[in-house]
């Protein structure tokens, strides 16, 4: 079974070719075989010990919500920043770039839990329940950081 509790409740990823192409919370993915380079890295993040994922990802989506997952990988650990933000290094609008983070399959390790609204709010998030674990999250890392 690939997934393992945290903090924020049960964890499970799936894996494909190699390269981790889902992570969601509860045990969705049970058919999914475990891969240990994958658990220790999230139970090394989920433990405040590992602040960057080397993992190869392969998540599906459209051009679009590659590159706007791609810029979230380069946020650092502890540090949040805005929809506005994200939307600037992707050359795009907020709103297209909120769309494309409510659509990322690998939260955590492409970390959408850092994006914030302007004024610093806590807006969706579509892992376990909602945005009480984006917070835990953000409080997780700041203590951390």
């Amino acid at each position: 079974m690939a997934s393992l509790d945290t903090f924020t409740g049960v964890v499970s990823y799936q894996i494909e070719e190699g390269c981790l192409t889902h992570l969601a919370w509860g045990n969705v993915y049970q058919d999914s075989p475990a891969n240990l380079q994958v658990e220790q890295q999230l139970k090394n993040y989920f433990n405040g010990k590992t602040k960057t994922f080397n993992l190869p990802v392969k998540p599906k989506g459209t051009a679009f919500q590659q590159k706007v997952w791609q810029a979230l990988r380069t946020i650092d650990y502890g540090t949040l920043v805005t929809y506005e933000d994200v939307a600037q290094m992707v050359n795009s609008h907020p709103r297209a770039v909120g769309g494309a983070i409510g659509k990322n399959p690998i939260p955590v390790v492409v970390p959408c839990h850092r994006v914030v609204g302007k004024n610093g709010t806590l807006t969706g998030f579509s892992g376990g329940e909602g945005v009480a674990t984006k917070k835990l999250l953000i409080e997780h890392e700041q203590k951390h950081k």
